[in-house]
């Protein structure tokens, strides 16, 4: 037998042994990383594959399955080989908390959007990530942003004309979630860069920014989510097609503005400006850092700032008693002459109790960004929390919206829109809700730096759209549509308007 004749012989007993040793080292790693975390329940299916977090990611329900799973197996629960999630408000503390042996999972190295550099929020290094958080907050509290709330009160003043104008004289229904995402990206590029892109004065998506987003924010998740697929979105052949500043339209058009902006900044003929940007440059970020920065301040500021504003409007829209409530706190404080025109100021609003009530239940309902955000649990030793052992290695995602749906702390109708829960009982509950609800804006070092900003930006934008208008939804069976991939995509949010009749 000749050589050849060999090898076509050996070839297929070849070929069957590899595969059969592929198959046996395929079954004993799947066992073994069942094993691993065996003691701790979930989906048959998260078990032994990520295929369960892959579907429902597809979905975008991802937050949806995992609140289901907690409900059915308790907390942790686990929902990939190597992944575990909880709503233990305790747990999210202790892995946020400073010094904490819990390290960034791999979730956060989906967030890296720019490949030439991290941003805060997908930075690993403690220390590099301390030091920038030191230098961004300055900006982002608006101590060096003088006219950051005047900047907001023009903003809102355009919503208001863009109602009137094109939706109240017409007669005709907007989709408020369209005009949420106008309002906040433009609050936001003019606090950030100066001048705001004109969503709200044209009344128009430019660049076909919430469009292409959309698309994109699925792609984002799968990545942070699962590695292989990560690692496919890196490679050379993929960053071809990834966006890009020189784009014409979509998300990439968007960073191209940013890129502009900021290299405006640096110049030769650059001018000092008292925004988020001049603070930025003025504790020492580099050009490069300043636009890296740019897109996670769209992305987690913007997009998650118009979730938050939709969810608790169309709250307030279908729940009669607190539309009312609502209503009468505004006429009252308007009569008693204590609130500014054509604004409220940041301080009034804050000192409305139902109107910051109905805020804090509108963020317990449905929190802005729903990623798992997971943590490594510390080598070599692992963790042991409240009685249950999490192995070294172990990723832990945390779903806030489950937390904000625990009946243990908000009571039995912890599912339901009830503002008055944070006025009507004793101060330690309230107290005890608020440590909670916090959580929905991150803990510690991962605490998001715009809270105030954004909180701002729902009391002035909700006390004013009613100050001068009744609102109703078109279509109450089909209220809105939602689709999460970390962030929220919300569309036909439809409603009409009436000029207000005074009480």
């Amino acid at each position: 037998m000749g050589l050849v004749e060999t090898f076509r012989v050996s070839a297929p007993v070849l070929l069957s042994f590899a595969g059969g040793i592929w198959f046996i080292y395929l079954v004993a790693s799947t066992y073994l990383s069942y094993r691993r975390l065996q003691h701790i329940k979930g989906p048959w299916l998260a078990s032994i594959s990520p295929l369960w977090m892959f579907y429902y990611t597809c979905r975008g329900t991802l937050y949806l399955a995992v609140e289901d799973a907690l409900k059915k197996y308790g907390s942790p629960v686990r929902i990939g080989p190597t992944y575990i999630a909880t709503d233990d408000p305790a747990l999210q503390r202790l892995m946020a908390a400073p010094r904490s042996p819990f390290v960034k999972g791999h979730w956060f190295k989906g967030m890296k959007f720019d490949p030439r550099l991290d941003n805060l929020l997908s930075m690993s290094d403690e220390k590099a990530h301390t030091e920038l958080r030191a230098k961004l907050m300055p900006g982002y509290t608006g101590k060096e942003v003088p006219m950051l709330e005047s900047d907001v009160d023009a903003r809102v003043t355009e919503l208001l004309d863009l109602i009137h104008r094109d939706y109240v004289e017409k007669n005709e229904a907007m989709d408020f979630a369209v005009l949420a995402g106008y309002f906040t990206l433009d609050i936001l590029t003019q606090i950030a860069f100066g001048q705001a892109l004109g969503f709200l004065i044209k009344n128009e998506d430019l660049y076909d920014y919430h469009k292409s987003s959309a698309a994109f924010y699925p792609v984002m998740e799968l990545g942070s989510n699962h590695p292989t697929i990560l690692s496919i979105l890196n490679s050379r052949v993929m960053q071809g097609a990834a966006p890009k500043p020189t784009d014409k339209i979509g998300f990439g058009a968007i960073v191209g503005v940013a890129h502009k902006a900021v290299a405006a900044r640096f110049g030769s003929d650059a001018k000092k400006i008292p925004d988020m940007l001049g603070s930025f440059i003025d504790h020492g970020l580099t050009q490069q850092e300043c636009e890296v920065e740019s897109l996670l301040q769209i992305l987690a500021g913007a997009d998650s700032t118009a979730t938050a504003l939709r969810t608790t409007f169309l709250y307030i829209l279908t729940s009669p008693p607190a539309y009312a409530k609502l209503r009468s706190e505004i006429t009252a404080a308007i009569e008693q002459g204590n609130i500014s025109f054509p604004v409220i100021k940041n301080t009034e609003a804050q000192n409305l109790p139902y109107l910051q009530a109905c805020i804090q239940e509108g963020l317990r309902m449905f929190m802005p960004l729903q990623g798992l955000a997971g943590r490594v649990s510390p080598s070599p030793d692992g963790v042991t929390f409240d009685g249950v052992f999490i192995p070294p290695g172990t990723e832990i995602g945390i779903s806030t919206y489950a937390m904000g749906h625990r009946r243990d702390i908000y009571g039995p109708d912890a599912d339901t829109f009830r503002p008055e829960r944070w006025i009507e009982n004793d101060s330690e509950t309230v107290k005890k809700f608020e440590r909670t609800n916090e959580l929905v804006f991150g803990f510690g070092r991962s605490s998001c730096l715009g809270k105030g900003i954004a909180m701002m930006e729902l009391g002035k934008a909700i006390f004013e759209l009613l100050r001068h208008h009744d609102f109703t939804v078109v279509n109450p069976f089909n209220a809105m549509n939602v689709r999460s991939n970390s962030v929220v995509v919300q569309t036909d949010f439809h409603v009409r308007a009436w000029p207000r009749k005074q009480d």
